[in-house]
């Protein structure tokens, strides 16, 4: 084949003059393709740099001039301008601004054919689109034709060397059995995954069918009669068109993988230190170029709306066909150190012109044993500086692309999640340019926390700063050296209160230079870490982080904590678990730590520390600023002598200086009177945090005279931390019943239930008499009102007569009018307990725990009714500690006869008048015994609880997760020892103390006074009747009710509504 019908890639030789040869050709058969437009015959030559038109009488009548021009022999062609022509070739239509010439023969040039990325098939007669690999057919030109003929430059090294390697520029597809010898595996498991055909639009149905139709002509698929089938998918190309594909994510998944290594993309610069010229070589259709093994070929199979086809050329989207390519790449180009493969990308780089062209050759030449097809259209040579996988890498180092870079910068404000997460991935590769990215972008990394990708962001000012600086950041991305492998290196490292970074720099021509950056953002338990845990966790990641430029080398740590110098030779003090591993770790890389000051630390230092713009919170600065020129107390702290060192620092986003204290290394604002209270509602705001906490998060970014007591006033004072944080309870000290001395004198009452449904009872009506301890439980079907009255005056009224003391708690059976009417009727003083107090009615809650234990010990049902007589039995006749008797002997005397007992206590013949007077006596003698405690209690009473002034009730009842477990705050009526009197929205309620705890006040502002809760009340009943003075009552006689349908759990089964 003729030389003059070899590759020739574009812009790789700017600066050199164009060249268009000219001879006559005898020998030599030439390519030419028609254009369907004019007709014309053009010469295909991809060693041409332009495509030329003979020139028309009008261009030479015009006297015009075009671009210099050489023929080969160094003749000069005289041109007469440039033109825009239209051409048509296979049906679609090319634009070109054409040289019009003084030529015969119109020439189509490798300017052409690289823009529409043509490849030349010399072999087949056609010209293939190196993207759609669309065919247009060309013919052969005859014997002893006058013809442009391109000769290579003699200048052009590069191009000389491409031609001598003709076969690496042809694609040929239709060989079953490549050169390398490599087929891509299909492992499988499981049966055949298929799927059904997906319709497509005319538009897409015909680029499918057109695309496949040229790649079964070059052998890439073929018909199938597969089980397999995977769905076709049309995916958007960048330049608006359609590329189809195959879906095959179902046989991914019953795939095996395939474990070969892929190498790391930012790796390409490890073996650059010292290089000057820089090729890149792409190749064409890189995973058609390796074949599918003949018996995996039919689980490839993509089925369409006009056919099933399977690859014999291994396709896109496939698992393992990265690491399948890469184990070839790998095969054929191992032994080369002087390239970088990442896939069908390949590296090279040399230290000098002569060593450039000798790597060429060995790669052309190792690309051509082994059948590898390039695509010069994507080819670069011999550049000093270049673009790699995203960088442009020159011999200092590697930037940013700037298209990649501009592609940032333009990206719109994200609206969702899932937009915050595409932008952060998109700065997130380049994260080792950036010096401090954890810290620059925390705002919207805490944007993330617990979104959903279609959640809407609610931009704050300060994700809004962090959105520009990380732009402002990628824009000005710091240009990273090439590691070179004898330099001294060096790991710098710092910790602030957010975040860690690092810098890995290394000492080439008298100066450190960057090699790489790295900052992680703290996660919540680690901010917590002292300054040393924090330091030495800052030097653990960054050495972990930069492992693979460590370790083996001999490195100086620099810290800017002094006392983490000599963590490595102490030994006096035990370290803790995390801090032995972390510096266990650190030991396996260097135990060289030294310090240098922070300011001095210039790059790490950068990468943790906050700027003022971070403390935004809400606050106008620019009226702060203006306030503080006002203030005479702030400008007095600019001369006065102080610890404090006050500057004007510049604050980046209003324009504004502030005077602030520099001391800390971080500026904070001194903060004028009117400011205060507003500076602290936003720090404490956010999380109401304690008094020493919200002291430091606010001496941390702010500073005035007396700060620290202002703070801990506010926050003592917040109505809402109050209201939702539990400091200790309230408990009141116990206190002393008195006894009556006539028995059956106070009696105290109260309800059990629901209980399982026995006999048609579910609930139980409890009295006890407090000075014998007499106990009386009358079961009940329901606790109405009028229920519990009359099992009340009928149990205990008609044995022991009218008391004149009955206690209760607040139920509604015994706060209702009938009740109250009963008592009054009856002369009895009615004593209701506190709410939520059920201690104030002990008697009766300390017998409810003995009768359900016993009740519980001895049933083996639900037939509790009928087992109560006998419970009650064994609790009267049981002998009280206290005591030193039982209830039955202090009511009647002497001691129940129980079953078991056969020998009566008496011996003497029972007589009246003995008996009379035996108890006349012990009736008598009888005195009261006072109540004994059967344990001490710790009591607490905040000590400025009785003179407080309003007070704050814990919340006993039902409440939700998140509601504050006190109510108020409330004003104070009146103060006890045992309860309050509180006014609940006017109305008087008695508390007990043990749910109360002080309110503090901010005297400065106002106190908003709580509601009081609303409270259930039952329906209002009929009062009793008015009894004339001295009338005996009769219990009152309710209306039976109607027989009541329980579970068999005691609850009420109510019937649906007709």
């Amino acid at each position: 084949m003729s030389p003059a019908l070899q590759f020739w890639s574009s812009g790789k030789s700017q600066g050199r003059r164009s060249l268009a040869a000219m001879g006559a050709g005898r020998d030599c058969k030439l390519l030419f393709i028609t254009d369907s437009l004019s007709g014309r015959r053009l010469l295909v030559d991809s060693g041409a740099q332009r495509s030329i038109l003979p020139a028309k009488p009008v261009d030479t009548m015009a006297g015009g001039h075009g671009p210099p021009m050489d023929a080969a022999n160094g003749t000069p062609i005289r041109t007469y301008g440039t033109r825009y022509v239209e051409v048509c070739f296979g049906g679609r239509r090319f634009g070109w601004d054409f040289v019009m010439a003084a030529v015969s023969t119109p020439l189509l040039g490798a300017d052409f054919l690289c823009a529409y990325s043509l490849l030349v098939d010399v072999t087949n007669c056609r010209l293939i689109d190196a993207l759609s690999f669309a065919s247009y057919p060309c013919s052969l030109g005859g014997a002893g034709a006058l013809c442009l003929s391109n000769t290579l430059a003699t200048g052009d090294l590069y191009q000389r060397l491409l031609a001598e390697f003709p076969d690496i520029t042809t694609p040929t597809f239709s060989s079953a059995v490549a050169k390398h010898g490599v087929e891509h595996y299909i492992t499988t498991v499981g049966p055949p995954v298929y799927a059904r055909a997906r319709r497509l639009d005319s538009a897409k149905l015909t680029i499918a069918r057109e695309e496949f139709a040229t790649m079964e002509h070059l052998g890439i698929v073929r018909r199938s009669n597969s089980p397999w089938a995977s769905p076709l998918h049309m995916v958007t190309k960048t330049d608006g068109g359609w590329r189809p594909c195959g879906d095959f994510r179902r046989l991914n998944n019953a795939t095996t993988p395939d474990r070969y290594p892929v190498p790391h993309i930012q790796d390409f610069s490890a073996h650059l230190s010292g290089a000057i010229i820089f090729s890149k070589v792409d190749l064409v259709r890189g995973y058609h170029q390796v074949p599918v093994h003949p018996q995996d070929v039919p689980k490839t199979a993509v089925i369409t709306p006009f056919g099933l086809f399977e690859f014999l050329r291994m396709p896109f989207g496939l698992k393992g066909a990265a690491q399948t390519f890469q184990r070839l790449m790998d095969s054929v180009l191992r032994d080369m150190p002087f390239l970088f493969v990442y896939l069908d990308d390949i590296l090279v780089a040399s230290a000098s012109a002569d060593d450039h062209l000798i790597h060429l050759r060995q790669l052309f030449g190792r690309l051509s044993e082994h059948g590898l097809i390039i695509n010069p259209a994507k080819c670069e040579f011999g550049r000093s500086s270049i673009t790699f996988l995203g960088h442009h890498v020159t011999p200092q180092g590697a930037v940013p692309l700037p298209a990649k870079v501009d592609a940032v910068a333009s990206f719109p404000r994200p609206r969702t999640v899932k937009s915050l997460q595409e932008f952060l991935g998109m700065v997130n590769f380049y994260n080792r340019f950036l010096p401090h990215a954890a810290q620059l972008m925390r705002p919207l990394y805490d944007a993330l926390r617990g979104g959903k990708p279609a959640d809407v962001l609610d931009w704050s000012p300060e994700m809004a700063d962090a959105f520009e600086a990380a732009k402002t950041a990628l824009a000005n991305a710091a240009l990273l050296a090439h590691p070179s492998p004898t330099a001294p290196v060096a790991l710098t490292t710092d910790a602030s209160d957010y975040a860690v970074g690092a810098v890995c720099e290394q000492w080439v021509g008298g100066a450190w230079q960057p090699l790489a950056f790295f900052s992680r953002k703290l996660r919540d338990n680690e901010r917590k870490y002292s300054t040393f845990d924090r330091e030495l966790l800052g030097l653990f990641l960054a050495t972990r982080h930069f492992r693979f430029l460590l370790e083996g080398r001999r490195f100086t740590a620099f810290v800017d904590h002094k006392p983490l110098t000599f963590a490595m030779a102490k030994s006096s003090e035990p370290w803790s678990g995390r801090q032995q591993r972390q510096l266990s770790a650190i030991s396996e890389y260097t135990t060289d730590i030294q310090h240098v000051a922070g300011k001095d630390n210039f790059v790490a230092d950068c990468l943790s520390r906050a700027v003022t713009g971070s403390v935004h919170l809400g606050l106008d600065y620019a009226a702060m600023a203006e306030d503080q020129t006002a203030d005479s107390e702030v400008q007095a702290y600019r001369a006065a002598p102080t610890a404090l060192l006050m500057k004007d620092v510049a604050f980046h986003t209003a324009n504004t200086t502030l005077l602030c204290d520099v001391s800390t290394g971080q500026p904070r604002p001194m903060v004028p009177a009117g400011w205060r209270r507003k500076v602290f509602d936003a720090i404490h705001g956010l999380s109401h945090p304690g008094v020493k906490a919200s002291t430091k998060l606010v001496g941390a970014k702010f500073v005035w005279p007396g700060l620290r007591r202002d703070v801990r006033a506010w926050a003592a004072a917040c109505v809402a931390c109050q209201r939702a944080k539990v400091i200790r309870h309230t408990k009141a000290p116990l206190a002393h019943f008195k006894v009556p001395e006539r028995r059956f004198d106070h009696v105290n009452v109260d309800l059990v239930g629901p209980l399982p449904p026995s006999r048609g009872y579910t609930y139980l009506l409890t009295m006890v008499d407090r000075t014998t301890r007499w106990p009386e439980a009358v079961p009940l079907s329901s606790i109405t009102s009028a229920e519990v009255a009359r099992a009340f005056i009928m149990a205990w009224v008609s044995r022991y007569g009218t008391p004149s003391d009955l206690s209760s708690d607040r139920g509604p059976q015994f706060t209702s009018e009938l009740w109250t009417a009963v008592a009054e009727v009856l002369g009895v003083k009615v004593h209701r307990t506190t709410a939520y107090n059920p201690q104030s009615n002990g008697l009766c809650e300390r017998f409810h725990r003995d009768m359900k234990a016993a009740l519980r010990a001895s049933l083996t049902d639900n037939n509790w009714a009928d087992r109560l007589p006998w419970v009650m039995l064994g609790l009267r006749s049981a002998p009280k500690e206290d005591l030193q008797a039982s209830s039955a002997e202090l009511v009647y005397g002497q001691p129940l006869r129980v079953p078991g007992e056969f020998l009566p206590d008496a011996t003497a013949p029972w007589s009246v008048s003995s008996h009379r007077a035996v108890s006349r006596r012990i009736a008598d003698a009888f005195v009261p015994i006072p109540t004994s405690h059967h344990g001490l209690p710790q009591s607490y009473v905040p000590k400025d609880l009785p003179s407080a002034k309003y007070v704050f009730i814990r919340h006993d009842g039902h409440r939700t997760p998140l509601q504050p477990p006190y109510d108020g705050p409330f004003r104070v009526l009146a103060g006890g020892s045992k309860n309050f009197v509180v006014d609940m929205g006017g109305r008087p309620e008695r508390v007990a103390i043990d749910r109360l705890k002080p309110a503090h006040r901010d005297i400065g502002e106002p106190l908003q006074l709580a509601q009081a809760p609303r409270r259930g009340r039952p329906p209002a009943t009929a009062s009793a009747p008015a009894l004339a003075p001295g009338t005996v009552p009769t219990p009152p006689l309710a209306r039976c009710p109607s027989p009541v349908k329980r579970s068999r759990y005691g609850r009420l089964v109510r019937p649906p509504v007709r």
